[in-house]
């Protein structure tokens, strides 16, 4: 592997390669998307919509092939977002469920800053009184992360990502999910 990435930074000119650092992680957040307001189908209160969250899960590893750059993958996996409404004398129950792989590159823009973006897999669970279809989508992520470090091995982020996801089902779920979450980096 080490001779790999020597051969690898001989190629491309990066001799910073030759200190490639990997690094895993795993933090705790929210996911916030938009859902349809509360009140009888067909006529939302104002505004049509309520923001539902839900908690989530983050785990995720990578390698900085330079000092400023990684590339890495992240795992979420959130809780459940539910919302009802009613339908004549039934109430609806609608619960989503979003759970990402995404591939990613980050850039450390200064040392308490890095900016993070990349594509993902989406797997949609959705669920409306029972039924649970599921599926597979794509999506793209965008964020933010300020590491504060606390040793040579070990920062604690604060991480806020943008998911824009495409949805493959008639939701009325929103596209774009909001993740603040708290993350622990542990690095070689």
């Amino acid at each position: 592997m080490r001779r790999t990435l020597f051969v690898l930074a001989g190629i491309l000119g990066l001799s910073a390669m030759a200190e490639a650092q990997p690094y895993v992680s795993a933090g705790v957040g929210l996911t916030v998307v938009s859902v349809p307001a509360s009140g009888d189908i067909g006529t939302p209160l104002s505004g049509g919509e309520d923001l539902g969250a839900a908690g989530q899960f983050t785990v995720g590893a990578g390698v900085f092939v330079v000092p400023r750059f990684a590339l890495g993958v992240e795992f979420v996996i959130p809780g459940d977002v539910s919302f009802q409404q009613r339908a004549s004398r039934t109430i609806v129950t609608e619960t989503a469920r979003d759970v990402i792989i995404a591939g990613i590159a980050r850039y450390k823009v200064v040392n308490a800053l890095e900016v993070v973006f990349g594509a993902s897999v989406v797997s949609q669970h959705f669920d409306l009184n029972g039924d649970s279809p599921g599926f597979y989508t794509g999506g793209a992520v965008v964020g933010l992360d300020c590491p504060a470090t606390i040793n040579k091995h070990v920062a604690i982020l604060g991480s806020l990502r943008l998911q824009l996801i495409s949805r493959s089902f008639a939701s009325t779920y929103g596209s774009v999910l909001f993740q603040p979450s708290v993350v622990l980096r542990f690095s070689r």
